[in-house]
């Protein structure tokens, strides 16, 4: 894992590299030790999923991959976000990029959340 990351960072080192971390899939341990990885190789950004595996963003993850990367990196929250509350609870656990499949329903979602808040 470290020479692939490092090797991904060498051969595009002005890119944007996000490292995916399946975060559903690994123990706290093993993601601690993950993400490490992925900061010392360069990662611009620690990506919780692919979306595919069998489960997404957590908030608990999200929040210690902000803490993991502090300055470093950032974190983008993906799988599972559906919903207005959804994104906010990922941003508020430190993400700042959210990977969703239901945009435009989490914008609509927003529309209605703000305007109800605002009648």
């Amino acid at each position: 894992v470290v020479h692939a990351v490092s090797r991904v960072r060498d051969a595009l080192p002005a890119q944007v590299l996000k490292v995916i971390l399946e975060t559903s899939e690994l123990s706290e341990v093993q993601l601690t030790r993950a993400a490490e990885i992925a900061l010392d190789q360069g990662a611009d950004f620690l990506k919780t999923s692919t979306g595919f595996a069998s489960g997404g963003a957590t908030v608990e993850h999200v929040q210690l991959l902000a803490k993991l990367a502090g300055k470093r990196a950032q974190v983008k929250a993906s799988g599972g976000i559906r919903t207005y509350k959804d994104m906010l609870r990922m941003l508020q656990a430190g993400a700042t990029r959210i990977g969703a499949s239901t945009g435009a329903a989490i914008l609509a979602d927003a529309e209605e959340q703000l305007g109800a808040a605002n009648a």
